[in-house]
């Protein structure tokens, strides 16, 4: 692992005066590392040397605008499927987040019942059930991919989406162009399974516009309008579905569309709290999936460090399988395989079907040398692409088909 970042690193060294010809970054910007990340999106440069780039221009980092410069890395981590190095890159650049400010109630009267299976049971008739997540943690997607097909069963027909682009509402696949985040794998695994099950995805995002969040409310209110029968989810970031917000998503769409939606929690009880309040909660309740909070009546208790919406799920922390965080494994949708191959520094998965009849398919899932050969792949026919680094570049030197007897 290491002599592969090495390499990378000095190999990128020689790439970067290249890159810069084509992309201009004002360094005086704070948001200079997001501009890069975001014109590396644009003109289809490969994400981890983007990444690498931004590494190698940490020098250019005002200590002030640390933390910016820490999140446009770890987002560009988590598109590389580097979940361990993103949490690294937190802990150095960014302040601790503490969001649970005392502790909660502890009690024997009290119960961890699984997130999932209380949301399926218990607001199947809401009109719109909105779900935060955090740009930088993709367990929060992974939990929502995880109820798609529960709740397309029961009426949810429609998926409104932060994350997407416009003009890519009518996809098959998805893809990088697709938007930002969707290239971030378990982002994509919820775009892929909701088209699979039949969702009809919707971009809403007013991100232009300077009250964006009340022409995102107009966007969907348009939807539902034409679509008055159906059920529908909403896809946010953060506080946007902070009711007690007034210029929130949810707060407007009460307004505008005079409908409240359920608003779901995924971001307060979940890493990556630093509070000892997060880590009591956890070790009392004894929290190993994702859980909501419940008393006798089986409602759930009233939360002390709740902030403005109608149910909060508490995540456990991150545990790995072959260097795969555990949220990732799913029986239903993909095992573990042994690489067929062990000259490469990193392997990417691709559903075989996308790489045929996508221009440019998010990976699966991604391998990085080391001593555990394991990898993870769908349960489907897959392609295994193996890269060397050369002349400043992913060379592509092995690719294995599943659905063949042997590498190609």
């Amino acid at each position: 692992m290491n002599r592969f970042f090495s390499l990378l690193s000095v190999v990128l060294l020689y790439c970067s005066t290249i890159s810069a010809q084509l992309i201009k970054i004002d360094y005086n910007n704070p948001l200079w590392s997001f501009d890069y990340m975001r014109e590396a999106w644009k003109n289809n440069m490969d994400f981890l040397e983007a990444e690498h780039r931004i590494q190698i221009d940490s020098t250019h980092v005002n200590q002030k605008f640390r933390d910016y410069y820490g999140q446009a890395l770890m987002t560009v981590q988590t598109f590389n499927g580097r979940i361990l190095e993103k949490d690294r890159t937190g802990l150095l650049f960014r302040n601790p987040i503490q969001k649970l400010k005392q502790s909660e109630e502890l009690g024997e009267t009290i119960t961890p019942s699984d997130a999932k299976d209380f949301i399926l049971k218990n607001f199947l008739d809401e009109k719109i059930i909105m779900f935060n997540e955090a740009h930088l943690y993709p367990q929060h997607r992974a939990f929502i991919n995880s109820l798609l097909k529960d709740l397309y069963g029961n009426g949810y027909k429609h998926l409104f989406m932060e994350a997407l682009s416009a003009e890519y509402e009518e996809v098959a696949y998805p893809e990088r162009e697709m938007g930002i985040y969707t290239n971030e794998p378990n982002m994509a695994n919820l775009v892929r399974n909701a088209i699979q099950t039949g969702f009809k995805l919707h971009a809403y995002d007013g991100y232009e516009y300077k009250n964006r969040d009340s022409v995102s409310a107009e966007n969907i209110l348009k939807v539902i309008q034409n679509n008055p029968q159906d059920k529908f989810i909403i896809i946010c970031g953060f506080a946007h579905n902070n009711e007690k917000l007034s210029r929130s998503l949810a707060s407007y769409l009460n307004q505008i569309a005079q409908i409240n939606p359920l608003t779901i929690d995924l971001t307060v009880y979940s890493e990556p709290e630093s509070s000892s309040y997060y880590k009591e909660l956890l070790d009392y309740y004894h929290i190993e999936v994702p859980s909501v909070l419940t008393g006798p009546d089986n409602k759930q208790v009233d939360m002390k460090n709740s902030s403005g919406r109608d149910l909060y799920v508490v995540f456990p922390h991150t545990k790995y399988v072959h260097g795969y965080p555990q949220w990732m494994i799913n029986p239903k949708e993909n095992k573990f395989d042994s690489l067929k191959s062990s000259d490469y520094d990193v392997a990417r998965v691709y559903i075989k079907e996308e790489l045929t009849h996508t221009k440019s398919p998010v990976p699966y899932s991604f391998k990085y040398r080391n001593s555990d050969n394991m990898i993870l792949v769908p349960l489907k026919d897959y392609i295994i692409n193996f890269y060397r680094i050369k002349d400043g570049k992913l060379d592509l030197v092995e690719s294995y088909d599943s659905s063949n007897t042997s590498p190609d």
